[in-house]
């Protein structure tokens, strides 16, 4: 037992001494990330299609995200995130404007692209792992595609282009000198949980 535990501290020992730094920052350093998050539109399109009389899908949230190392501990960043959810009522109806109850099916799918950016601050760089934490000044801007005859439907609410702002959380895992993989968290739009692939340039 003590020769296996002597060769296993000798291996953990020689894979220390031999690590590179992968993590470590350096001021003028880009690094590319794509990730794929979930948002509150993925949890909503569950939820309702528990419903017979709704039907809704969404798509996770696709971000790109470039950060520059202004010093060895912050970066800056730009972003830009995309996302769609729909829903589909097959039992809508209404009354138009000669009293009648129109009974159909109406449709309607939203769209957002959100353009940020993003200081960070980086911390706790060991071997092949670090921290970041920092914030997300972004505007969204909505398009709605809406399916249906009834002339007084309102959409105007999701079609409003909006400024939003998201605490970041996460941490990157180097597996090799140039590519990591990136996980974070938001507390804020356009997303709570992320995880994808970083490239350092």
């Amino acid at each position: 037992m003590k020769k296996v535990s002597r060769y296993i501290l000798s291996a953990v020992l020689l894979i220390l001494s031999n690590s590179e730094v992968y993590s470590q920052r350096e001021k003028g350093e880009a690094i590319l990330t794509a990730t794929v998050g979930l948002s509150i539109w993925n949890l909503y399109a569950g939820a309702a299609n528990v419903s017979d009389s709704l039907i809704a899908t969404s798509t996770p949230t696709i971000n790109a995200m470039y950060d520059y190392g202004i010093t060895k501990e912050f970066s800056i960043g730009a972003a830009i995130g995309y996302n769609s959810f729909s829903f589909t009522n097959p039992n809508y109806s209404y009354i138009n404007s000669g009293g009648v109850i129109v009974n159909e099916s109406i449709s309607v799918k939203y769209t957002r692209v959100n353009l940020a950016v993003r200081p960070l601050y980086h911390w706790g760089k060991r071997e092949e792992f670090e921290w970041h934490a920092g914030i997300r000044l972004s505007y969204s801007f909505w398009t709605a595609e809406l399916q249906t005859t009834d002339p007084y439907y309102n959409d105007e609410y999701y079609r409003a282009n909006l400024y939003g702002a998201q605490a970041v959380f996460g941490s990157r895992a180097y597996f090799s000198e140039f590519v990591a993989v990136t996980f974070d968290v938001g507390i804020g739009s356009p997303y709570f949980a992320s995880i994808g692939l970083s490239l350092k340039l």
